[in-house]
Formats: C-alpha cells, sequence, structure tokens
C-alpha cells in the first residue's frame, strides 16, 4: 500500500493539471477545446486545438462539462522560468598568454537551452631563432563570430550548473613574419612578409556555469575541429581548447 501512495504522488508531480470545455450534442457529436463565448438560451462559440470554431443553437446541445487534460511536465521542456534573461561574458585568456579572446552574448530560450553568439578576437605575438640563426617575429591579428546552442542540467538558477553544448566559429586573421636580421644562413636577402588566413571551426563544448549573485564563473573545455585555409596551403586538424568566462546577467 506504501508504494503504491508513492507511485500515485510521483506521477502527480510529472503531471500538470488543465481543463478543457466537451460540448455533447443531440446528434451524437462531441466537441472538445475551449468555450470563447456564449449567449444563455441562443448560441454557443468554441474554438478547438486545431484552431476551428464552431457556433451551435442551445437547443442543439445536450450538457457542457468540463474534462480534466493531464499535461506532462519536465525540467527539459520549453516552460521558460528564466524568459528575458541574458548573460554577457568575456574570455580574457587570448589577450593575458595569447590566442582567442571573446566576448558571448547568452540568452535563455527555454529553461534549460540556451542560445549563444560571440564575437572572437585572436591575437598572437611570438620571437623566435630558426638553427641557421634566422630571427624573426610572428604576429597574428583575426577577428571573427560564432553561433551555437548549450544545455544545462535542471537548475533553479539561470545559467547555472554542468551544461553540455555545440558552436560554429568562424575567423579572418592576418598574419606578419618579420625579420630582425637582414640575410640568412647563406647571406641572402631575407624579406619580410604577410599573408591571410581564414579558418572554420565546429565545437562541442562542456562546462561548469558557477553562480556567485548576478555573477557567473565559467570554466569550460571545448573540443573543436578545425579548417584553415591561407595563401599558401590548407590544413585541419584537432584542437582541445581550456576556456575561462567571466559574466553578468542581465534581465
Amino acid at each position: 500500500m506504501k508504494n503504491i501512495i508513492i507511485l500515485l504522488l510521483l506521477c502527480s508531480a510529472l503531471f500538470s493539471k488543465e481543463y478543457i470545455d466537451v460540448v455533447h450534442l443531440k446528434n451524437g457529436s462531441i466537441i472538445k477545446g475551449i468555450i470563447i463565448e456564449q449567449i444563455p438560451n441562443k448560441t454557443i462559440k468554441i474554438k478547438t486545438s486545431g484552431g476551428s470554431i464552431f457556433v451551435y443553437q442551445m437547443d442543439e446541445v445536450i450538457k457542457i462539462v468540463k474534462e480534466e487534460k493531464l499535461v506532462p511536465t519536465s525540467n527539459f521542456s520549453n516552460h521558460n522560468p528564466f524568459k528575458d534573461k541574458k548573460l554577457t561574458s568575456i574570455n580574457p585568456l587570448g589577450l593575458v598568454i595569447g590566442g582567442i579572446s571573446s566576448l558571448n552574448f547568452d540568452k535563455h530560450i527555454s529553461k534549460n537551452q540556451v542560445s549563444s553568439k560571440k564575437i572572437d578576437l585572436w591575437t598572437v605575438t611570438k620571437e623566435y631563432s630558426s638553427s641557421y640563426g634566422e630571427e624573426r617575429s610572428f604576429t597574428a591579428l583575426g577577428a571573427g563570430f560564432g553561433m551555437g546552442t548549450r544545455y544545462y542540467i535542471p537548475s533553479t538558477k539561470s545559467f547555472s550548473g554542468l551544461f553540455a553544448g555545440a558552436s560554429f566559429d568562424c575567423m579572418y586573421t592576418k598574419v606578419s613574419i618579420d625579420y630582425f636580421n637582414d640575410v640568412d644562413y647563406w647571406n641572402d636577402p631575407l624579406d619580410d612578409y604577410d599573408y591571410n588566413s581564414f579558418a572554420l571551426a565546429a565545437i562541442t563544448t562542456v562546462g561548469l556555469s558557477l553562480p556567485l549573485g548576478r555573477i557567473r564563473v565559467e570554466p569550460m573545455l571545448n573540443l573543436a575541429y578545425v579548417f584553415i585555409t591561407d595563401d599558401y596551403e590548407t590544413t585541419s586538424g584537432i584542437l582541445l581548447v581550456p576556456e575561462l568566462r567571466f559574466g553578468v546577467v542581465r534581465f
């Protein structure tokens, strides 16, 4: 008996109650929907779930009753208690250590699903020497954008908890190679040169969003398949990229 009671309680938690109007006609027809107009002793107007509207004379009607409609509810439903909440965040790692930085704009489209857009900035500067004594600097400056989606586990706070997502990015980069010495190992002249690069990336992400009031700290790990083409060659490969975002929830 105890197990039956527990089962009934669990079932009631999975369903919410809604009611519809049911009109029984003398010709045997049963019309279900919502009564949108009723003139006492004259006519009744009912709208069905399909959007059709019917009008009947009251002398055609036997009875009108309410019928309970069980609607399944879930933490992963399209119900959105976080409607209009947005998260603006920044990933500054690229500006600090070199690589990709981003400005991110996230928006709840349901309780557990978020749409994401971002603006990317690629900054790399380094100096090195070859085994032949050439000294050079490598500078890359690029910009791009991306969009995607992510799904959170059920949470009582917006942009909070474990999440997984997918996104697509594209980026244009200008690369400059500058030589510090005028000739190479064979005493041939060395010319500085620039070239253009264009990259496409398909990314899967897992991470954790930590709520601190309206502040969000989001460490995450990105697995990306990257396709790069430039003035000289075309390459592709898989990258594993850590990311750390700091953001503020907006209303």
